[in-house]
Order: C-alpha cells, then sequence, then structure tokens
C-alpha cells in the first residue's frame, strides 16, 4: 500500500518546475508555441494539452532554466502547415534569488 502510494506521488514531483501555460489556440491550426525574450532566439516548443483540457494546442513553457532577475517575453502560435502565426503577446515575470537562510529568532510565545 506504501509503494502505491509513493507512485501516485512520484509525477506531482517530477512535474514541480514553474511554467508559463496558456489556453489552447482557438484556431486549433498551431503547433509550435513559440517565444522570444528581448532580441534574444527564438525558441520553439511543441503545442501540448494542459489538464483538465484534453485539447492539444496550449503553450507550455518551462520558467526554471531562466536565469535570476527580470525577464520580458513575447509569446504567440506558429502553424508550420499553413505558415501563419499568431500576434505576439508580451509576458514579464521575475525570477527570486533562492535564500538559503531561514527564519530567525525562533520561540515559543503565550
Amino acid at each position: 500500500m506504501r509503494l502505491l502510494a509513493i507512485v501516485l506521488f512520484l509525477p506531482s514531483v517530477a512535474l514541480a518546475a514553474p511554467f508559463l501555460a496558456s489556453d489552447p489556440d482557438p484556431t486549433g491550426a498551431a503547433n509550435k508555441c513559440v517565444y522570444q525574450e528581448g532580441a534574444g532566439p527564438v525558441v520553439e516548443t511543441p503545442v501540448v494539452a494542459i489538464a483538465p483540457s484534453t485539447i492539444v494546442g496550449s503553450c507550455k513553457i518551462d520558467l526554471a532554466s531562466f536565469a535570476v532577475g527580470s525577464h520580458a517575453l513575447q509569446v504567440w502560435f506558429q502553424s508550420d502547415l499553413w505558415g501563419v502565426t499568431s500576434v505576439k503577446v508580451p509576458f514579464s515575470f521575475t525570477r527570486p534569488t533562492a535564500s538559503a537562510t531561514g527564519p530567525s529568532n525562533l520561540r515559543l510565545v503565550p
């Protein structure tokens, strides 16, 4: 029984990274989610289904690999079949620094 409980919780631990997620492409034509930070390189990822939806066509970008600091992305859908792209949508976020310190001056109070 304990093994079953451990196996059930493994997928949630494996998907713990912060992700940027979108609704599915309303046209259903997109096969790629594309993003770019500033003048940096264009990064393409395949569209996916994001639970609870079973519709494939959403962006899911792993933000764990981004460096500490502020980031401004442009995100859009792209279709290789039709050779079209959607409008670029801005998304900004700040990745905080990892702090190794914990709470200080712990005590019991009445």
